[in-house]
């Protein structure tokens, strides 16, 4: 298990690098979502892997479904985009660089688990990071 973090490889590129402007356009996401929050028990949601300003309003009205109060680990699990092979692929960090903060990778389930690196979950991280509590251990 490599002790370092993964930063936030496509902040700038994909979502702002200005924390108050991403928070207001997360915020805003989330306020525009709140008429879909009708279902708090959820235990999966299947959302877009893209920038924020095309799968972001999308996202959130999925992220906003979750009740953090309900979990204590998430599983992100998602596309290969740099080569082809069958089976799974596992972070090698310890930690992920969000705008709001780094999140914990569940290093003993990783470590039991582990394969190989992957980013598709980094759009995920952002929306995750701004409304899911800091207790949760993730499972990349």
């Amino acid at each position: 298990m490599n002790s370092s973090i993964r930063t936030a490889s496509h902040k700038k590129y994909w979502y702002s690098d200005d924390n108050i402007i991403l928070a207001k356009q997360l915020s805003e996401y989330f306020l525009d979502s709140e008429r879909y929050s009708q279902y708090n028990s959820l235990k999966s949601i299947l959302v877009p892997h893209s920038g924020l300003r095309y799968g972001g309003p999308t996202a959130a009205k999925a992220f906003i479904n979750v009740n953090p109060d309900n979990f204590d680990r998430a599983v992100i699990l998602g596309p290969s985009h740099h080569r082809y092979f069958e089976g799974g692929a596992l972070t090698s960090f310890n930690k992920f660089e969000t705008p709001f903060g780094n999140l914990d990778v569940d290093t003993k389930t990783t470590n039991y688990l582990l394969k190989d690196s992957e980013h598709f979950f980094t759009f995920s991280l952002v929306m995750m990071s701004r409304n899911i509590p800091s207790k949760w251990n993730f499972l990349f």
